[in-house]
């Protein structure tokens, strides 16, 4: 038989779960739906590796975990989650340690830069590293000032930038 995955097709039922962890990120209270909605599934493995490919895994994890859900999905699927959730959480944390110096760096050259996209969502919505997987740093510099970002960034450790997702 083969999967959803495989031949490409998404489940309707995969988006309402995904969509109610979404939605209790900005929810004042706690709730279960998702949970009741993965333990309804036939397959759960396959709102796993949807939830892995979408970057949502941590949400997941987390959800699960607090809701003692993971015995829901299986050891197996919930140690999947695991992995996944605090190999983000660390890779979060070694972005934001490069990301402090090359901040400390434009501040010292006076070149303003503007975050976009998932880095400007960590405060407020995204409040655990790991929580949402991020791989890079998107960053937007007036034109006027790209040579002096550009220099800055040669004159940091490159191993760093590339590694972190920083360039």
């Amino acid at each position: 038989v083969e999967s959803k995955l495989e031949n490409g097709t998404m489940d309707p039922e995969h988006d309402r779960i995904l969509v109610a962890l979404a939605t209790e990120l900005v929810a004042d209270h706690g709730d279960a739906t998702a949970s009741r909605l993965i333990a309804a599934l036939d397959a759960p493995d396959e709102i796993v590796y949807r939830a892995v490919r979408e970057g949502m895994a941590g949400l997941l994890f987390l959800h699960l975990k607090k809701n003692d859900g993971l015995d829901v999905i299986g050891a197996h699927l919930g140690q999947r989650l695991a992995q996944t959730y605090y190999h983000a959480m660390r890779h979060h944390l070694r972005i934001e340690t490069a990301l402090a110096a090359v901040l400390d760096r434009l501040a010292a050259a006076r070149v303003p830069a503007v975050f976009l996209q998932g880095i400007t969502l960590q405060q407020d919505i995204y409040t655990k590293p790991g929580q949402r997987a991020m791989y890079d740093i998107d960053m937007w510099v007036l034109p006027a000032a790209f040579s002096a970002f550009s220099k800055l960034l040669r004159d940091c450790e490159p191993e760093d930038l590339i590694k972190y997702g920083l360039i």
